[in-house]
């Protein structure tokens, strides 16, 4: 295939091929470093330096992919020198540069003109080979019909209804319930407020006193659970009524 484009070549220049996505390379001296060019190759499965590094092959194989075979010749600047497309059932499978001995390469400055890449670039969604050139026939969501967002397009179940009355009944019955109920709701007896602690100058009866408080705000908490509604056990009942003697025990301590 176009043997005769692919001039063997001596190596003797340090370029660097940069590949990034979307088929973008770039060309850099390794020994700056500084880029030299830049190009883009999208879809290539084949790269390769030509022996005298002055140029590149970029190539769109077989059976990496199996439409769209072409390979391309490009200039370390970036410039596009050869282009080759496979025609209908031509496959490319690989490619080589043609052996031989050539003499060293005089790199310039020089502006390289290329030719125009002619590949027409994708402008719509991937389509597979099978569906190219035909009307597409999909519908997104076409078994619906256009509802608001938040609405269901399909009508309710007959479960989905009775359950929607029982949660109704069940609500409408709460609010007749506590509409029928004249009785306020307990609240809680406040607690009295206790004096501040105040020493006796004796390190036992503060230390009496204190544990007797400790009881004495116990019994204030017992209390109050009654008060709400809640019931108490014998023991708890039985604490309550020790209330008096405790309170007597601190008078005399207090002495």
């Amino acid at each position: 295939m176009d043997s005769n484009i692919f001039r063997p070549l001596v190596k003797t220049h340090t370029w660097s091929l940069g590949r990034h996505g979307g088929g973008q390379a770039s060309v850099w001296d390794a020994r700056s470093p500084r880029r030299l060019g830049a190009c883009a190759a999208p879809a290539t499965t084949w790269l390769q330096w030509g022996p005298r590094a002055e140029c590149f092959l970029t190539a769109t194989a077989y059976p990496r992919l199996t439409t769209g075979n072409q390979y391309k010749i490009w200039h370390y600047t970036g410039a596009l020198l050869h282009k080759r497309e496979c025609q209908d059932k031509e496959q490319l499978l690989y490619l080589l540069w043609q052996p031989g001995t050539f003499p060293k390469s005089e790199l310039s400055k020089a502006t390289v003109r290329g030719i125009e890449d002619s590949t027409p670039k994708p402008t719509a969604a991937y389509r597979p080979p099978g569906a190219r050139n035909k009307p597409s026939t999909f519908t997104f969501h076409e078994h619906e019909a256009p509802h608001k967002p938040g609405e269901s397009g399909a009508a309710p179940s007959k479960a989905a209804i009775k359950q929607k009355e029982k949660r109704e009944a069940r609500k409408a019955r709460k609010a007749e319930e506590k509409a029928q109920d004249p009785s306020p709701p307990r609240a809680a007896a406040a607690a009295a407020p206790r004096p501040a602690f105040v020493s006796t100058g004796d390190p036992d009866k503060d230390k009496k006193i204190k544990n007797i408080n400790k009881k004495l705000a116990d019994i204030e908490k017992l209390k109050q659970m009654k008060a709400a509604g809640k019931p108490l056990e014998i023991n708890q009942k039985q604490k309550i009524e020790t209330e008096a003697a405790l309170l007597k025990e601190i008078e005399q301590l207090r002495l």
